[in-house]
């Protein structure tokens, strides 16, 4: 098919517009195909409905004392209030009317009189008076 657009070769430049049909060559992805004839299977399981029978024995040994009744029945509980004989430790009560003394002893308190005198030779300048304070220093 020649298609010539817009008024001739002149406009497009003798270009050719052609109609075939293209071919693709692609390849598929590195193993993508390797199991692409897989059919699935699984159908082919049946359910069976039965009842299971179960071949049930006890352990060795466990039944070796099934005839075994225990005793012990004829033991009485007996509900008495116990009497206690409760003595005191040896010697606990021999001193058992003690009374305590010692509260007549007097506690005095006198005020202490200190005789106090000065030291030999400390009042002999209590009169005096330090001298040197009626002068003036001017100049400043």
């Amino acid at each position: 098919m020649d298609h010539k657009p817009g008024g001739g070769e002149k406009k497009t430049g003798g270009k050719k517009i052609l109609s075939q049909k293209l071919e693709w060559k692609t390849n598929s992805k590195i193993g993508s195909l390797d199991n692409a004839k897989h059919s699935p299977g699984g159908g082919n399981v049946k359910i069976k409905n039965e009842k299971v029978h179960w071949n049930t024995a006890s352990k060795i040994g466990s039944l070796d004392n099934a005839s075994y009744i225990p005793g012990g029945g004829n033991v009485k509980i007996i509900n008495e209030s116990i009497a206690w004989n409760a003595q005191s430790r040896v010697g606990s009560l021999d001193n058992k009317d003690h009374k305590p003394g010692g509260g007549n002893i007097h506690i005095e308190s006198h005020k202490v009189e200190i005789k106090a005198q000065s030291k030999v030779g400390s009042t002999d300048y209590i009169t005096h008076k330090p001298g040197g304070g009626t002068k003036k220093v001017s100049g400043i």
